[in-house]
């Protein structure tokens, strides 16, 4: 599994999942997607690569390798409504995620999700309106697991 293939998994997974979400009506937005006016609350979802070599093993023939990756969850909703919705939409996308092995031709292992992080910043995302926004972040690391 290339790592296009590993990301376009991984989405299609999360729009899925979250669709059949009790959030379900919360636009999830991706990298470099443009931004809809109007839109109250959102999340934004960033599938990233870490910097590490990729690895492989086993004998010519029995090839394994090995690719880490992190999807970056940020939930955004408007300032002064309170964090508990922030924190609402970001645990449930993190819950869907969280230790779940999904995958075809390869398998994506996503492991435990790190804590939210509130912060009242919205300088995140580019050419997103500035000021508006409360944005609660968390993150699932993830392995990409393929025969070669």
């Amino acid at each position: 599994m290339n790592w296009a293939q590993a990301e376009s998994e991984i989405r299609a997974y999360i729009e899925v999942q979250w669709a059949a979400s009790a959030y379900s009506g919360v636009r999830l937005f991706w990298e470099n997607e443009d931004w809809i006016e109007g839109t109250e609350e959102f999340i934004y979802v960033d599938i990233q690569g870490v910097f590490s070599e990729k690895t492989i093993f086993g004998g010519v023939g029995k090839r394994m390798s090995v690719e880490n990756g992190i999807v970056f969850l940020h939930a955004f909703n408007p300032k002064g409504t309170g964090k508990s919705r922030a924190l609402s939409l970001l645990v449930s996308l993190t819950q869907i995620l969280e230790l779940k092995s999904i995958g075809t031709g390869g398998v994506i292992d996503l492991e435990g999700g790190a804590p939210p992080s509130p912060v009242e910043d919205d300088a995140l995302v580019s050419g997103f309106p500035g000021g508006n926004y409360y944005r609660c972040s968390g993150s699932v690391p993830f392995i990409v697991r393929s025969s070669i």
